[in-house]
């Protein structure tokens, strides 16, 4: 009676029988059992919302491929061993952050200054800013400007406003390429 060697029998094997199928590691052909899901490996908790976030960022990637001014944009922010798809993809699936908001008022001058620092992992293309009352009836609406030297920084200024409102909100609000948006408010007065 002849002992067989098991490896040998495997050697070179590919595919699947029933619950099982080869694969190769380090040289070696592995007889491998399939894996099970009692529920038929159905998406659970905040995977469907996952799903529908990657779904949507490769999308966008899809369409910034498409799209010669968008893909210029992105080839611009390429950095080595990247690809404009997976820079898109992640650009669509992240929001920027807004790190700080702070308001300076001269009540010498009437002037009111804004700074707003928002980043994102690719580029912040614009802020808004908006200056509500108690009551959220809004005072203040406007874009701010890039700061020339700190690109993270974004400035709003306003010129002859009386007064801060006592109990008032500012909200900045920041926009990445893909229209991602990230809000901060502060509020003003006690």
């Amino acid at each position: 009676m002849a002992i067989l060697d098991h490896n040998l029998l495997l050697h070179g094997a590919s595919g699947s029988i029933d619950n099982y199928y080869t694969r190769q590691h380090r040289g070696k052909t592995q007889l491998c059992r399939k894996p099970r899901s009692k529920d038929g490996w159905k998406a659970k908790g905040g995977q469907i919302e996952n799903r529908e976030k990657f779904k949507a960022a490769n999308a966008y990637a899809k369409r910034v491929l498409n799209d010669p001014e968008l893909l210029a944009v992105y080839e611009g922010l390429l950095k080595k061993y990247e690809e404009v798809q997976n820079i898109a993809v992640r650009d669509a699936f992240r929001p920027p952050e807004i790190l700080d908001l702070d308001v300076d008022f001269n009540p010498a001058t009437e002037k009111l200054c804004i700074s707003i620092i928002a980043v994102d992992d690719t580029k912040v293309v614009s802020v808004e800013v908006t200056l509500m009352d108690c009551i959220e009836q809004v005072l203040l609406q406007g874009q701010a400007l890039r700061h020339p030297y700190n690109h993270n920084k974004w400035i709003f200024e306003a010129d002859n406003v009386t007064a801060l409102p006592e109990s008032g909100t500012i909200e900045a609000i920041a926009y990445d390429i893909p229209g991602n948006r990230a809000t901060a408010t502060l509020l003003t007065g006690n």
